[in-house]
C-alpha cells in the first residue's frame, strides 16, 4: 500500500470520527435543553438512528478510528520520502516553491614556494657528454622563486616559470627549457616521465631547487635587451625615418604592460645606472659576492609594472629582499611565525641546500661559506671566521679541526649550538659589555645565521627584545651593533614590520625536551613482524627505552636527554622549522662479542642513530655494562671515528 492510499484511508477514518462526535454533541444538547424536557416524547420508531447510539459505543468507535489513523501515519512516515524528512521538511517538500540547492564550500587552494635555477650551458667546455655536466656557479643564468599550486600540471608550472624567466630574458618562452636533475655537482637529465606535474617536480627538487637548462640550440635566447647595434642598426637610416626607442613588453598574468628602454645607443650598464637614479636611494650596498649574472630575483607578483624602467635588469639589496618578504606575508595574510620564518629562509638563504643529505645521495654541493672551527675555542674562531664572510646569504659549511666529516647539516647545527651557548654566557647573561661593543656586530650575524639556517633560536628578555627589533633608537652601542649584524641578512627589518615574530625569541617552557618528545622524535625502523630480526630489535629498543627513562630522571650521571638528541642530530633541541630529515633509529647486528660492540653511532646529517642489536650468537650485555657503553657514546661530541 503506497503513501497515497494510506492518506486516503486516513481521511475517511477521520471523517467518520467527525460524524460520530457531531452526533454525540447533538444528542447531549437536546437532552439538556429545557424545552425538550416538557415536550411530548417522540416515538421510538421516529427517532433518528444516530440518537439510539449510546455514548460508550461511540467512544469506542472513536478510539478505534484514532488508533487506525495513528497506525497509518506511522506506516506512511516510515517509508518513501517521509522517512528521510522531518515534520518541517515534509511541509516544505509538498510546497510548490522549488528548493534551493546549498552551495558546497570550495577547498582552499594550497600553494608552495619553490626556488628555481636556470642554467646556461653554452660556455661549458670539456664536456663531451651533453647530458652530464659539472655544476659551477658561473652557469647560473637566473635564480628566483615561484609559487606552485599542489594541483598544478606541467603546463601550469611551465607558465609560472616562463613568467619569472621573462623578467630578465623576455625572449625565452615556457617551452624553451627542460628539467634537469642535480646529483652532487653533476647535472643530468632525469628519467623521462609522462608529465612534470606538482608531485613530480617536488620529487625532482627534493630539499633543493628546481634546476632547468635551455634546450639544445636555444642558448641564443639569453638576451636581456632587444637586438641593438650588432644585429640591426636602425640608426643608419636617419634620412628615411626618425629615431625611435625600441619597446619591450613584459607580460604578467592576464594583462600586459609595455615598458620602454633605449637599446640602440646605450648598453646594459647605462640602463642599470638609469634604474638606480629612479629607484629610491638606499645606503646599503649589494652583498659582496653577488654576481651580475646571479641577481636576487623579485617574485613576479611584486613587480611594479607602472615603473618607467622595466624590472628585468633590476638588482636588489638584502633590504629589498626583506621588504619583498614582508609584502608577501602581509598580502597573503600569513600570521604564523614559523611559516613567516620558513618563507624568509627561502628568500634569503642561497647556495648549497641546507640539508645536503638525501637517502639516495642525490644532492648538490653548491656554493657555500666554508669555515674551520676549533672545538676547544669555538667562540674565538667563530668571530674570526664569520667576521670575514663576504656574502652571508650563502649556506654555512662547518668543519671542526681534525674531524673527518663532510657538513650536510649536522656539523653546522653542532656549531650553532656550541657558539650560541658561549655567546649568551659571555655577552648577555651578565649584562651587555660596552667595552667590547664591536663584537656585537659579528654576534648579531651569527645569531641571524643560526635563525635562518636551522640552528638554535636565541632567547632574549622582553626589554632587550623590544630594544633590538622594535624601538627606533637604541640606548646602547652594543644593541646598535647587534642590529647591524641582524640587518646583514635583513632579519631585523622583517621582525620590525612583522612583530608576530617576536614570539619566537621569547623564553618558553615548551621548548624543553621531554622523554615523550624524544621518543616520538626518534622513529625506530623495525623489520617486519614475525621475523627473527624483529625480536632482537625489540630487545635493543627496550634497553634504549629504559636508558632514556633513567637519563630523564637524572640516574645516568651527566647524561641528559639533550645529550642523546645532540648525539643523533648535532643539536640539543628540535629546530623551529623542524628537521629536514626525520630522526630515526636503525638496528645493525653486533659484529663481535663484548660490550663495546654495542656502542651506538650516528649520522648527524641524516639524523640516524645506529643502535646495535644482539643475535643468536652474540647476546646483549648486562644492563650495567650496556648502559656504561651508552654513557660513553652520548657524552662524545666529536665527528668521525676516535
Amino acid at each position: 500500500m503506497d503513501d497515497k492510499s494510506n492518506l486516503q484511508q486516513l481521511s475517511k477514518c477521520l471523517n467518520d470520527a467527525s460524524n460520530l462526535i457531531n452526533t454525540m454533541l447533538d444528542t447531549d444538547t437536546q437532552r439538556h435543553q429545557p424545552g425538550i424536557a416538557s415536550a411530548q416524547p417522540v416515538p421510538r420508531a421516529e427517532r433518528p438512528r444516530e440518537a439510539a447510539v449510546n455514548v460508550p459505543s461511540v467512544r469506542a468507535t472513536i478510539n478505534s478510528a484514532v488508533d487506525r489513523a495513528r497506525l497509518m501515519i506511522g506506516q506512511s512516515s516510515s517509508r518513501g520520502l517521509c522517512s528521510r524528512l522531518n515534520r518541517r521538511e515534509r511541509l516544505r517538500a509538498t510546497s510548490s516553491k522549488p528548493s534551493t540547492s546549498t552551495t558546497t564550500k570550495k577547498p582552499r587552494l594550497e600553494k608552495k614556494v619553490f626556488e628555481f635555477v636556470l642554467l646556461s650551458t653554452e660556455d661549458c667546455d670539456g664536456n663531451d657528454d651533453k647530458d652530464t655536466m659539472l655544476f659551477s656557479e658561473s652557469m647560473v643564468a637566473i635564480r628566483g622563486f615561484i609559487e606552485i599550486p599542489t594541483t598544478a600540471s606541467e603546463v601550469d608550472i611551465r607558465t609560472e616559470l616562463g613568467k619569472a624567466i621573462q623578467l630578465k630574458f623576455p625572449m625565452v618562452s615556457k617551452n624553451d627549457f627542460e628539467f634537469v636533475r642535480a646529483n652532487r655537482r653533476r647535472i643530468t637529465k632525469p628519467v623521462s616521465c609522462n608529465e612534470y606535474n606538482y608531485n613530480q617536480v617536488k620529487l625532482l627538487a627534493g630539499q633543493g631547487c628546481i634546476y632547468l637548462k635551455m634546450k639544445d640550440g636555444l642558448e641564443c635566447l639569453f638576451v636581456e635587451d632587444a637586438p641593438g647595434d650588432g644585429a640591426f642598426d636602425f640608426e643608419k637610416e636617419e634620412n628615411s625615418q626618425p629615431k625611435e626607442e625600441s619597446t619591450q613588453a613584459i607580460t604578467e598574468g592576464p594583462s600586459a604592460t609595455a615598458s620602454s628602454i633605449r637599446v640602440s645607443s646605450i648598453n646594459t650598464h647605462q640602463v642599470l645606472q638609469q634604474q638606480s637614479s629612479i629607484l629610491p636611494t638606499n645606503t646599503a650596498s649589494l652583498p659582496s659576492g653577488s654576481s651580475p649574472r646571479n641577481p636576487v630575483m623579485i617574485p613576479p607578483q611584486y613587480v611594479d609594472a607602472s615603473s618607467s624602467i622595466p624590472p628585468l635588469n633590476r638588482k636588489t639589496t638584502i633590504f629589498d629582499v626583506a621588504a619583498d618578504c614582508v609584502t608577501y606575508c602581509k598580502e597573503h595574510n600569513i600570521d604564523d611565525p614559523v611559516e613567516i620564518l620558513r618563507y624568509a629562509q627561502n628568500c634569503i638563504v642561497t647556495g648549497k641546500p641546507l640539508n645536503g643529505y638525501t637517502g639516495d645521495e642525490e644532492t648538490l654541493d653548491g656554493e657555500s661559506n666554508f669555515i674551520l672551527i676549533n672545538r676547544h675555542d669555538v667562540l674565538a674562531t667563530a668571530l674570526e671566521e664569520i667576521g670575514s664572510i663576504e656574502n652571508p646569504q650563502l649556506t654555512l659549511e662547518v668543519s671542526f679541526y681534525g674531524e673527518n666529516a663532510q657538513d650536510a647539516g649536522g656539523p653546522r647545527r653542532e656549531f650553532f649550538r656550541l657558539c650560541l651557548q658561549q655567546i649568551m654566557e659571555k655577552y648577555f647573561n651578565n649584562g651587555l659589555r660596552e667595552h667590547i661593543s664591536e663584537d656585537y656586530k659579528t654576534v648579531g650575524l651569527i645569531m641571524a645565521l643560526s635563525i635562518l639556517q636551522n640552528g638554535n633560536i636565541p632567547r632574549f628578555p622582553e626589554e632587550l627584545l623590544q630594544e633590538i627589533f622594535i624601538r627606533d633608537v637604541p640606548q646602547s652601542k652594543c644593541v646598535a651593533n647587534l642590529r647591524e649584524g641582524f640587518n646583514k641578512l635583513g632579519l631585523r627589518e622583517i621582525v620590525k614590520n612583522l612583530p608576530i615574530l617576536l614570539h619566537l625569541f621569547r623564553p618558553s617552557s615548551t621548548t624543553a625536551l621531554t622523554r615523550r618528545k624524544l621518543m616520538h622524535m626518534l622513529t625506530p625502523m623495525f623489520s617486519e613482524d614475525g621475523c627473527n630480526a624483529r625480536s632482537f630489535e625489540n630487545v635493543a629498543y627496550a634497553a634504549f627505552s629504559t636508558y632514556t627513562r633513567k637519563a630523564a630522571g637524572g640516574k645516568r650521571g651527566n647524561v641528559t636527554l639533550e645529550h642523546i638528541l645532540q648525539f643523533v642530530s648535532g643539536t640539543d633541541q628540535e629546530p623551529l622549522l623542524g628537521f629536514c630529515t626525520k630522526p630515526s633509529i636503525v638496528f645493525p647486528s653486533s659484529t663481535s662479542s663484548g660490550a663495546w660492540s654495542f656502542i651506538p653511532t650516528s649520522n648527524t646529517c641524516a639524523n640516524v642513530l645506529h643502535l646495535p642489536c644482539p643475535s643468536n650468537q652474540i647476546p646483549l650485555p648486562t644492563e650495567e655494562k650496556l648502559f656504561e657503553v651508552y654513557d660513553m657514546a652520548f657524552c662524545n661530541a666529536y665527528f668521525g671515528k676516535h
